[in-house]
C-alpha cells in the first residue's frame, strides 16, 4: 500500500506541476497577438515618419537649399564681377603705363 500512496503522491506533484503548463498556450497566442500589434503599429508609424519627412523635405528643405544656392550664386557672380573690373583696371594701367613709356621715352 506504501507504494501506492507514494506513486499516488508522485501523480499529484506531477498534475500539480503540470497545471501552469497547461496555460502556455494561451499565453503564448496573447504574446503573438501583442507583437502583432507592435508590428502594425511599428508599420504605421514608419509610414507616418516617412510622409512627413518626404513632405518637408519637398516644400521646406527643398526650397531653403535652392534659396541658399542662388545667394552663394549672386554673391559668387558678384565676387567675379567685381574681379573682372580689377583685371580691366589693371590692363588699361598697365597699357596706359606702357604707352607713356613709349610717348615719354
Amino acid at each position: 500500500m506504501d507504494k501506492i500512496e507514494h506513486l499516488e503522491s508522485r501523480v499529484d506533484k506531477l498534475e500539480d506541476d503540470i497545471r501552469p503548463l497547461l496555460s502556455l498556450p494561451t499565453q503564448m497566442n496573447m504574446l503573438i497577438d501583442v507583437q502583432k500589434q507592435t508590428n502594425e503599429s511599428i508599420k504605421e508609424t514608419n509610414a507616418s515618419i516617412k510622409d512627413l519627412s518626404t513632405h518637408i523635405s519637398t516644400n521646406y528643405v527643398q526650397e531653403k537649399i535652392c534659396s541658399e544656392r542662388c545667394g552663394i550664386f549672386k554673391d559668387d557672380l558678384k565676387d567675379l564681377k567685381d574681379f573682372r573690373k580689377w583685371v580691366y583696371g589693371a590692363i588699361i594701367v598697365g597699357l596706359f603705363n606702357v604707352s607713356l613709356k613709349f610717348v615719354g621715352g
